[in-house]
């Protein structure tokens, strides 16, 4: 008996480090019906620049918000 693994946004979800000027931590976790996304502004050490977005996985490289706009998208090598 073979199934298809409908967890498309698996590859999203771990810890994601910016490194330009403004360096960011993106946190994606697996969550019912999607994934949640949060962000946060390193050098904000208050928490007022905290982001907190839910998600559902368009496709394999393709996490999009609510109405199917894009939100988070790997590059081909996983980026």
């Amino acid at each position: 008996m073979a199934g298809c693994n409908k967890d498309e946004g698996a590859a999203f979800v771990g810890v994601w480090k910016n490194s330009d000027k403004l360096s960011e931590t993106l946190t994606v976790t697996k969550v019912d019906g999607g994934y949640r996304a949060l962000s946060q502004i390193d050098k904000d050490t208050k928490g007022y620049m905290k982001v907190e977005t839910v998600l559902v996985a368009e496709s394999k490289q393709l996490l999009v918000k609510d109405g199917g706009k894009r939100a988070l998208e790997l590059a081909s090598d996983g980026t």
